[in-house]
């Protein structure tokens, strides 16, 4: 026989221990339930213990939120449509892409070239 199928052979003996014993590993022995006693068993006579505990009175948590005093003052807007639209834009209430407003929240205006 070659060298070659030698170690071959050996290899798959080694192999098949090294894979098989371990899969066939004997069951443990079972051991039979012992009979245990089904019987009801009647509890302790224990004494009951009356305790009289004093009631906590109820006392009411002041809010966390505190109501505010302040009033909403009513704005008056002018009559006149040039006027309001001025006050619209200088209050950023409506915004159109025409308008140059300083204000930070207004989109920026794109120039054309």
């Amino acid at each position: 026989m070659s060298k070659v199928f030698k170690s071959f052979i050996i290899t798959l003996i080694l192999l098949a221990l090294v894979v098989i014993v371990p899969a066939c590993r004997p069951k443990p022995v079972q051991v039979a339930p012992s009979a245990t006693n089904t019987a009801p068993s009647v509890p302790p006579n224990i004494p009951l213990t009356v305790t009289t505990a004093t009631a906590q009175p109820v006392t009411t948590q002041p809010d966390f939120v505190s109501p505010t005093t302040d009033t909403v003052g009513v704005e008056t807007l002018p009559n006149d449509i040039e006027e309001l639209n001025r006050v619209a834009q200088s209050a950023a209430i409506s915004r159109t892409p025409f308008s140059n407003s300083t204000n930070p929240r207004s989109p920026p205006t794109r120039s054309r070239r």
